[in-house]
């Protein structure tokens, strides 16, 4: 290596370092906030983005675009898609970033204090698979504060009572950040998993009875290509491949907002274990088709910033 290219090395990782310093330092300020002003703060942020970020902000306005003709072709009607394109595009900016932000100060939290503004519904699903030693395929969007899913097993402990509970994740670019924020996600007792874990790795803990979350609604460059509203979209194998291997069910979570401050979050079947497995192409679309319903009834809280 050249003099110029371990300089250049070293500028990189220090400047790596000091930018993860910053992060952490906003976050460590954000999770020591109450509720409201870490919601309003993010909201803040999120405005600011709005005007800053033209070219992810066309991807918002042209998802938006989207949703609207998907629904208008089905004669569906919801009150927060009657603005402009570009009113409800800063809407989604402001309200995903004070999502995100309101889900750090949760996490932080006592757990009493996360159960008054967090109600838990359907969790039968969980207990069921529980009771017959099953593990479990949980797929969740990136839909409004989604990180509160890492503290599953504080929020459910009769459900997932002596089961690891795992949460498959894609690295940050920044090394620094990303060793600090998986050790975050990981207090509640929740074990992070990567591609690197292998996949034999995660098929046993599911056989074992491990409860498995996956992001449903990533774009893969090399996904299946299944209609999402009225478009191909590539969407992730993955769920289906761990299906087939662990004879897993397959259940959708997914967090609904009840007021300013609090949620709901609704657990639905997407594929049983009852009669064997799943097929493929069923399996994803009805994932697709439960994205679709959660993206137009809370269509401000949905993370519309990747073009699929």
């Amino acid at each position: 290596m050249s003099k110029n290219e371990h300089k250049s090395l070293f500028v990189r990782k220090y400047s790596s370092w000091f930018t993860s310093r910053i992060y952490i330092i906003l976050f460590l300020i954000v999770e020591r906030l109450p509720l409201k002003p870490a919601y309003k703060l993010g909201r803040f942020f999120g405005g600011l983005l709005f005007y800053l970020s033209s070219y992810r902000r066309k991807i918002v306005e042209d998802n938006v675009k989207t949703l609207k003709a998907w629904a208008t072709k089905r004669a569906l009607k919801n009150p927060l898609l009657e603005q402009e394109n570009r009113v409800i595009a800063k809407e989604i900016y402001q309200s995903n970033a004070g999502n995100f932000f309101y889900s750090f100060s949760m996490m932080n939290k006592p757990i009493a204090t996360v159960l008054k503004h967090l109600r838990i519904k359907d969790a039968e699903l969980l207990k069921k698979a529980h009771e017959k030693n099953k593990g479990v395929i949980i797929l969740f969007s990136h839909s409004g504060p989604w990180e509160l899913s890492a503290i599953l097993p504080e929020l459910i402990p009769m459900a997932v009572e002596r089961r690891t509970v795992c949460i498959m994740y894609r690295p940050l670019n920044n090394h620094y950040f990303n060793k600090w924020y998986l050790r975050k996600r990981g207090l509640y007792g929740a074990q992070l998993l990567s591609s690197d874990d292998g996949f034999f790795k995660i098929t046993r803990l599911l056989k074992h009875g491990s409860f498995m979350q996956i992001a449903y609604d990533i774009r893969m460059q090399q996904g299946l290509e299944v209609e999402l509203f009225d478009r191909l979209a590539s969407t992730s194998k993955i769920p289906y491949v761990l299906h087939k291997a662990s004879k897993a069910p397959v259940i959708a979570v997914n967090l609904v907002r009840s007021g300013e401050l609090a949620w709901e979050m609704q657990f639905k079947e997407i594929a049983s274990a009852e009669n064997g497995v799943c097929p493929e192409i069923t399996l994803l679309k009805a994932a697709n088709e439960h994205l679709e319903q959660i993206i137009f009834n809370n269509p401000y809280d949905y993370f519309f910033f990747q073009d699929r």
